[in-house]
C-alpha cells in the first residue's frame, strides 16, 4: 500500500506544478493577443508631426540623438542593434543590443 500512496501523491503535485505552468503559459498567450488593444500592456506609438518624406529625419541623426541622450544601454553605435525606419508613421524605432530596449 505504500507504493500506490507515493504514486498518487506524486501524481498530484506533478498535476499541480504542470497545470500552474500551462495557466501562465495561457495567462502570457492572453496577453500578447490583446496587448496592442490596451495602453497599460504596450503604450501607442508615438505620432510625430506632419511633414513629407524629405522632412524625415537621417539615419545619421537619429544615431547621433540616441548617442547623445547618455542612456546607458546606447554609449556607442555597436550598441544598436537594429534600427527599424517607418515612413509611413514618421517613426525610427532604435533597438538595442543589451536587453533589447527600445
Amino acid at each position: 500500500m505504500g507504493s500506490f500512496k507515493f504514486f498518487w501523491t506524486t501524481h498530484k503535485w506533478t498535476g499541480i506544478v504542470i497545470a500552474v505552468l500551462l495557466l501562465m503559459s495561457a495567462t502570457r498567450g492572453f496577453l500578447l493577443l490583446i496587448k496592442k488593444d490596451f495602453d497599460w500592456i504596450q503604450p501607442p506609438t508615438a505620432i510625430a508631426s506632419q511633414g513629407t518624406i524629405q522632412d524625415f529625419a537621417p539615419i545619421q541623426d537619429v544615431v547621433a540623438t540616441i548617442i547623445a541622450q547618455d542612456h546607458p544601454d546606447f554609449t556607442s553605435p555597436e550598441d544598436i542593434d537594429r534600427i527599424d525606419t517607418r515612413p509611413g508613421k514618421r517613426l525610427h524605432k532604435v533597438r538595442s543590443r543589451h536587453h533589447y530596449t527600445e
